[in-house]
């Protein structure tokens, strides 16, 4: 579900759980292209949150729901263009490509649901 309520990704991260869910993974093209559906006919493609962090270490990506970080659609690889970077948080629809990038966690954006229930169908 697409929240277009801003937040920060930690608000996001929690409004989510609250709602029996994540912020949510992506694990493929068709995945990333489903979710952008969302936020493309009303909304124009805002940037917008994913599940996607890298507190623990730079440049190494973990999902909020534990799932493995097995696809990227990057704007421009992260560990090549900024290791000691400040911002630890996967952003969706930056740039004309509508790619992803890492923003400041403390920044507001809408944010993307996945509840539990719907996991296993996006994964399949």
């Amino acid at each position: 579900m697409f929240v277009n309520s801003p937040k920060t990704w930690i608000e996001a991260e929690i409004y989510c759980l609250f709602e029996g869910g994540n912020l949510a993974s992506v694990h493929s093209s068709m995945c990333y292209h489903g979710i952008q559906e969302l936020t493309k006919y009303e909304y124009d493609f805002p940037l917008t949150w994913l599940g996607g962090q890298d507190f623990a270490k730079n440049c190494v990506w973990l999902w909020t729901d534990g799932s493995k970080f097995d696809y990227g659609n990057w704007y421009m690889d992260p560990s090549y263009y900024y290791m000691d970077r400040e911002e630890h948080c996967l952003v969706m629809n930056y740039g004309l490509e509508l790619k992803w990038h890492y923003a400041n966690c403390s920044d507001t954006h809408p944010f993307v649901c996945v509840k539990n229930d719907w996991k296993n169908i996006l994964l399949n």
